[in-house]
C-alpha cells in the first residue's frame, strides 16, 4: 500500500521554506544523529544559494545548514534539523518513498508493507500532524519491502553495522569521495556528531569488505 500526506508551513518547515524562496525541495538522505536531531541532504531546485541558506538559518526546525554543492540550477544541501515527519512514518514501520516541498505545501510518499496495518499508520501519523492530509492511498503492483529504513542497514546489506552506513552515505552524499575532494573526514564527522577517528574507522572497514568479496580476504587484521 503506498501513501502520500500532504502538509502546510505551519507543521513542516521545508514547505515554508519553499514558499519564501519559490523554489522546489526533495529529501535526498534522513540519517538521525547520536544527539536526537536528523541530518538530512537536500537537493533544491529554483533557488540561489545565500538566499536559500539565509531563510534555512531562520526556520525553527532548522539547527543549521550549508550549501555543499552549487550546480547553478540544482543545489545540494546538507542541514542538521530537529524534524520528526520521515522518522514519524518510519516508527509505524512503513519504507520511506518521497519528501518533497514546493509552493508552501509538503507532500510525503510512504509504503506499507502487507503484514503492516496501513490505517493504523495513517491515524498514527494524523494524530501526531493533524493539519496533515491523507491525499493519496494506493496499492502497488511491485512488490513492497518487508523491511523499514530504520531495518534496511542490518537487514540487507549483510555484514555492515548501522553506523557503517551512515557514515558511507555521508561521505558519498557530501563529495567525500569526489575527485577533488570536496569535503574533508573531519566535516563528514562532524555530520555525524562524532570523531573523525570513528568516521575514519567506519568508511575503511566497511570499504574493505567488499574488495575482500572482490579479491578474497587479504592477511592482514582490520575488522
Amino acid at each position: 500500500m503506498e501513501l502520500a500526506f500532504e502538509l502546510g508551513d505551519e507543521e513542516f518547515f521545508l514547505a515554508a521554506v519553499s514558499d519564501h524562496t519559490e523554489c522546489e525541495l526533495e529529501v535526498e538522505t534522513m540519517i538521525p544523529r547520536s544527539d536526537g536531531t536528523v541530518l538530512e541532504f537536500l537537493t533544491v531546485r529554483g533557488a540561489d544559494s545565500g538566499t536559500l541558506e539565509e531563510h534555512l538559518a531562520s526556520s525553527p526546525g532548522i539547527v543549521e545548514a550549508e550549501v555543499v554543492r552549487d550546480a547553478g540550477d540544482e543545489l545540494l544541501v546538507e542541514c542538521i534539523s530537529e524534524s520528526r515527519i520521515g522518522a514519524s512514518l518510519a516508527d509505524e514501520r512503513t519504507v520511506f518513498g518521497r519528501i518533497t516541498a514546493t509552493g508552501g505545501r509538503g507532500r510525503l510518499v510512504s509504503e506499507v508493507p502487507p503484514h503492516v496495518d496501513a490505517s493504523a499508520v495513517v491515524d498514527a501519523f494524523l494524530a501526531e500532524y493533524p493539519g496533515a492530509e491523507l491525499v493519496a492511498r494506493r496499492t502497488t503492483d511491485r512488490r513492497a519491502p518487508t523491511l523499514t529504513e530504520a531495518q534496511f542497514p542490518n537487514g540487507l546489506v549483510e555484514d555492515r553495522t548501522e553506523k557503517q552506513l551512515r557514515a558511507l552515505r555521508v561521505a558519498h552524499a557530501n563529495g567525500y569521495f569526489a575527485w577533488p575532494r570536496e569535503r574533508t573526514a573531519d566535516e563528514g564527522a562532524d555530520a555525524l556528531d562524532i570523531s573523525t577517528p570513528t568516521l575514519t574507522e567506519h568508511l575503511r572497514i566497511a570499504e574493505r569488505r567488499p574488495l575482500d568479496e572482490i579479491f578474497g580476504a587479504s592477511d592482514a587484521d582490520g575488522d
